[in-house]
């Protein structure tokens, strides 16, 4: 394969060494020149920034609906309060404005066009802001995500990992400590049932020994009342 007057050459029909940054996938040969143009798919570009902004939604719309609290709100069955879920609905917030290259002309999500609404959190994007953006400078665009440890997507996996990691993330932290104040409370009632069933035990064996005692008594009752009836008779 010849590109501008310099020769290229393949194990297959993938030159991935005459246009950096690019595969070439080569089809047939050609007598005549072919022109290569090499521009942005915005709309490429757009459909996975949507998947982007598609799963942010959702795990917004599942904090912010565990955080509302109306009067209707049955805080036992929410996490209305918890820290740990605030936490992570400002982490989210954060990463929207968040700024990964400053002297770069995009310098965070805002610079494509994603847009916040103020009150659900739910993330939008404006599609002229974005295509302004890779017009102008789509190195910049790329650079916002894949800087190295600053770009959104190492803040973004770092994020998820420090809430969901097995070891020491920290839902899966609260969710043992929560388990373990089950168990707690598990063994109490167990102790404490335990406790009533002895108690209870204690009592029925006191009314027993109590019957015996009134019915011996009401016996003896009975005897006194017919002496009593007898001699008054032989009395009189």
């Amino acid at each position: 394969m010849n590109v501008d007057n310099l020769d290229f050459e393949s194990a297959s029909n993938q030159m991935a060494n005459a246009v950096p940054g690019t595969v070439l996938s080569l089809v047939q040969q050609t007598s005549s020149p072919e022109t290569l143009s090499i521009g942005n798919d915005t709309s490429a570009t757009q459909k996975k920034l949507q998947g982007f902004v598609d799963a942010y939604n959702t795990v917004m719309s599942v904090v912010n609906r565990q955080l509302d609290v109306t009067s209707t709100t049955d805080r036992d069955a929410t996490l209305a309060g918890d820290t740990s879920l605030r936490s992570l609905q400002q982490s989210l917030h954060d990463l929207i404005t968040r700024v990964v290259n400053a002297n770069s002309s995009v310098r965070s999500l805002a610079d494509l066009g994603v847009q916040s609404d103020q009150k659900t959190g739910q993330l939008t994007i404006n599609s002229d802001t974005l295509s302004k953006a890779l017009s102008n400078d789509a190195g910049a665009v790329n650079a916002l995500f894949q800087t190295a440890s600053s770009g959104l997507s190492a803040v973004t996996q770092s994020l998820v990992k420090g809430y969901t990691d097995p070891l020491d993330g920290v839902f899966v932290a609260k969710t043992k400590g929560l388990n373990d104040e089950v168990h707690t409370m598990s063994d109490e009632l167990t102790r404490m049932q335990a406790h009533l069933d002895a108690y209870k035990a204690s009592l029925l064996a006191q009314f027993a020994a109590m019957e015996q005692v009134v019915g011996t008594l009401k016996t003896v009752g009975d005897y006194l009342t017919q002496q009593s009836a007898q001699n008054n008779k032989n009395n009189g």
